[in-house]
C-alpha cells in the first residue's frame, strides 16, 4: 500500500517522562504541542517574568491562552506587562497577534506597526502584519511585509507558508513557483529551501488526494515533481521517502523494473533502508 509520512511533521507526543529535565523554553513548547494549555501558560509566563520576553515566547504564550480559551485574559496580562517592560516590541506584537486572532484587524495592524518601529528585526510582527494586510485584500503590501520577515529570518518556515497563502488568495501561485526557481538558479539555498518545502507539502497533499481517487498516473506525476524539488533543495530526508513512494506506486501499477529503479535510488542514498532492500530482494 502506498504511503508517505509528511516530512518535517512529527506525531503529537503522548507524553514525555523527562519533561522536568527540559530547558524552560523546551518545556513550555512541549506542553503547548501536547495541548496542555493551562500548564503551558504558566511556563511561558515564568519565561516572561524572568526576562525572556522575546517575540517567540510571547507568541507561545498567546497560542497557549488561545488553546485554553482565555484570550481576553492574555490581552489583560500583556497590557499590564507593557507598562513596565523595556522590551516593548515583543509585547506589542503579542497584543497585535491577539487582535488579529479575534479579527480586530485594524487594531492589530496598529500594534504590528508600532512593534516593528520599536524593533525592525521583529520578524514575527512583520509576518503577522503581512497576514493582516492580506486579509484586507491588500496583497502586494502583505507580500512586502512577509518578505521583510523572511529577510530577517529565512529559516522560519511559517513565513514561507504565509507567503504561499497570500499568493494563493491573490490567485498567483505561479509567481511563488517562479521565485523558487529564481532562488535555485541564483544559488540562494536557504531561500530556495523555504520555498521548496512549502511547494513540496502542497504537491504531497495533492498526491494523497489523487491516490484516494485512484488516479495513479497523476499521483506518479506529482511525486516525480516532489522528488525533483527535494533534489533542487538538497533535502535528503524528504527525497528518500519520495523515491520509495515512487517505487511503491510503480510496483502497484505492475511496472517492476521502474519500481526497482527507485528502490535502488533509495538504497544508493541510504543503504540501511530495510523496506527498500526487502523490495529489491523480492
Amino acid at each position: 500500500i502506498f504511503s508517505l509520512h509528511p516530512v518535517g511533521l512529527s506525531a503529537q507526543p503522548s507524553g514525555h517522562p523527562g519533561i522536568g529535565n527540559l530547558a524552560p523554553r523546551e518545556k513550555a513548547g512541549l506542553l503547548l504541542l501536547q495541548k496542555q494549555y493551562d500548564l503551558a501558560v504558566k511556563e511561558y509566563k515564568k519565561l516572561l517574568e524572568h526576562g525572556e520576553d522575546d517575540a517567540n515566547v510571547v507568541r507561545g504564550l498567546v497560542q497557549s491562552y488561545q488553546g485554553a480559551g482565555r484570550l481576553e485574559e492574555a490581552e489583560d496580562y500583556l497590557k499590564k506587562r507593557l507598562g513596565s517592560s523595556r522590551r516593548r516590541s515583543s509585547l506589542l506584537y503579542g497584543l497585535g497577534y491577539i487582535y488579529y486572532l479575534t479579527r480586530r484587524i485594524n487594531q492589530a495592524e496598529s500594534f504590528f506597526s508600532e512593534a516593528v518601529q520599536g524593533d525592525p528585526a521583529n520578524a514575527l510582527a512583520w509576518n503577522n502584519w503581512g497576514a493582516a494586510l492580506a486579509d484586507k485584500k491588500l496583497y502586494s503590501e502583505g507580500i512586502e511585509k512577509v518578505k521583510k520577515a523572511i529577510g530577517i529570518n529565512p529559516s522560519e518556515i511559517i513565513f514561507f507558508n504565509n507567503l504561499w497563502r497570500i499568493y494563493d488568495k491573490r490567485r498567483s501561485k505561479e509567481l511563488f513557483l517562479a521565485e523558487f526557481e529564481n532562488h535555485v538558479r541564483d544559488g540562494q539555498s536557504v531561500l530556495a529551501k523555504g520555498y521548496g518545502l512549502v511547494l513540496a507539502r502542497k504537491i504531497r497533499q495533492e498526491g494523497f488526494s489523487l491516490y484516494a481517487k485512484g488516479d495513479l498516473e497523476k499521483v506518479v506525476e506529482r511525486f516525480l515533481n516532489l522528488a525533483e524539488i527535494y533534489r533542487k533543495i538538497d533535502h535528503v530526508s524528504g527525497l528518500v521517502p519520495a523515491l520509495f513512494s515512487l517505487g511503491l506506486l510503480y510496483d502497484e501499477q505492475g511496472e517492476p523494473d521502474k519500481a526497482e529503479k527507485y528502490f535502488q535510488e533509495v538504497l544508493a542514498i541510504n543503504p540501511g533502508h530495510i523496506q527498500a532492500r526487502e523490495k529489491v530482494k523480492k
